[in-house]
């Protein structure tokens, strides 16, 4: 089983079969919270934890996007970027889950994408056809089952190479981090 977490707060956690097949796709649980400003968008964090309790077994494996943040985002933007981060990682340990993170650089040109978030949903789109990712604002789902599919492709190319049947490139940039 593949587990792909796009981190942010607008993200989502795809869960895909060995085959392909999609088994779940969620959005980030978060909590709208009021403060003497207006809200606030949080992670909730025991909504994490209760979507990736029913995955956690020997055979499940996640990729992490390693998020970072952008030049021009704003400061509690580029802030939320890292907890969300830190957040996903102290989960997926806690759990315990095995977990590879990922630049996002390095799975998207394995995938033949750019920076364009409505390319990836697009791509996803034409991989996942029984996924609902109709609207602009689903590409944190389509990114976490192209995380997932990314992370199913790259164990399959590991295991051909185990087997010296792969002639192919390197689908996995060694600089990415692996747990």
């Amino acid at each position: 089983m593949h587990i792909g977490i796009d981190p942010g707060l607008n993200g989502a956690l795809a869960v895909i079969h060995d085959d392909g097949s999609v088994v779940a796709v969620h959005d980030t649980p978060t909590l709208l919270l009021r403060t003497s400003r207006g809200t606030k968008q949080e992670y909730d964090v025991p909504g994490l934890v209760a979507l990736l309790v029913p995955y956690v077994s020997p055979q499940a494996h996640v990729i992490l996007e390693e998020s970072q943040a952008m030049p021009g985002q704003g400061t509690r933007s580029m802030f939320m970027v890292g907890v969300g981060f830190g957040v996903w990682l102290g989960v997926l340990a806690a759990l315990p889950l095995p977990h590879t993170r990922v630049r996002p650089a390095t799975w998207k040109r394995a995938m033949g994408l750019g920076k364009d978030k409505e390319a990836a949903r697009l791509r996803a789109m034409q991989l996942f056809p029984q996924a609902d990712l109709r609207r602009k604002r689903d590409h944190g789902r389509a990114e976490a089952l192209l995380l997932a599919w990314w992370g199913r492709q790259y164990r399959i190319q590991v295991q051909a190479a185990g087997e010296g049947a792969s002639s192919s490139p390197p689908l996995y940039d060694e600089r990415a981090h692996s747990s």
